[in-house]
C-alpha cells in the first residue's frame, strides 16, 4: 500500500480524500461569490455612498487622469499613482458615470474577497475562511476613499503567491517574481503601506 501511495504522489495523482475537500471548498467559494453579489445589490447606491471631501478629491483625480493629465505634475494626489489610471480606464471603457466607478470598485473588492478566501483556507476551515473573506468585503466599502481597494487586492495577491511559492519549496521562481510584482503594485497604490509591508515580508 505504501508503495502505491508513493507512486501516486510521485506521478502527481490526488489522494481520494482531496476530491471531497476541494469540492467543499469550491462550494464555500461559490457561496462567497453569491454573498458578495447579494451585498453588491444591496449596497449599489452610487449617490448615497459619496462623502464630501475624500470622494470629491478622488473623482477629480480620476477625471483628470481620464483626460490625460498626470498625478503630481498636473494635479495634487496624496496616494500612489496607480488607481487614478485604473478608474480612468474604467471610465474610458464604459463611460464617465458614478455607476461605472462604483461597479469597478465592487469588482475589485470581490476579487480581493476571493483572494483572501484562498489565503484564509491555508489557516482556517472553509466556513471560517468564508466568514473572513465576507467580512473583508463588507468592511471594504468606500466610506472614505475609492483608492485603498487596490492595495487590498495587490496585498492579498502578493500574500497568496508567496504562500504558494513556499508550498512549492521554491521550485517555481515565477511565483516569487509575481509576488514581488504584486507588492510593487501595492506600493503604487499606497506608498507608505506598500513599502512597510514589503520590508516586513523581506524580514
Amino acid at each position: 500500500v505504501q508503495e502505491v501511495l508513493r507512486a501516486g504522489v510521485k506521478n502527481g495523482s490526488v489522494p481520494a480524500s482531496a476530491g471531497p475537500a476541494r469540492a467543499g471548498a469550491a462550494g464555500w467559494l461559490l457561496g462567497l461569490l453569491a454573498a458578495c453579489l447579494a451585498c453588491t445589490a444591496f449596497l449599489y447606491d452610487h449617490h448615497g455612498c459619496l462623502v464630501p471631501g475624500d470622494h470629491g478629491r478622488d473623482l477629480n483625480a480620476y477625471r483628470r487622469a481620464e483626460l490625460g493629465e498626470t498625478p503630481y505634475r498636473d494635479f495634487q494626489w496624496k496616494y500612489g499613482p496607480l488607481m487614478p489610471y485604473v478608474y480612468a480606464a474604467a471610465w474610458r471603457l464604459a463611460g464617465s458615470d458614478l455607476a461605472v466607478l462604483r461597479a469597478a470598485y465592487l469588482l475589485l473588492l470581490t476579487a480581493t474577497a476571493v483572494l483572501l478566501f484562498y489565503v484564509a483556507r491555508r489557516l482556517l476551515p472553509p466556513p471560517l475562511a468564508f466568514l473572513a473573506a465576507l467580512c473583508a468585503f463588507a468592511h471594504g466599502q468606500p466610506f472614505h476613499t475609492y483608492n485603498h481597494v487596490g492595495g487590498m487586492l495587490f496585498g492579498a495577491l502578493a500574500t497568496l503567491l508567496l504562500l504558494r511559492w513556499r508550498e512549492e519549496q521554491g521550485r517555481r521562481p515565477w511565483l516569487l517574481a509575481a509576488a514581488c510584482a504584486a507588492q510593487v503594485c501595492f506600493a503604487l497604490v499606497k506608498l507608505n503601506m506598500g513599502a512597510a509591508i514589503a520590508l516586513a515580508r523581506a524580514a
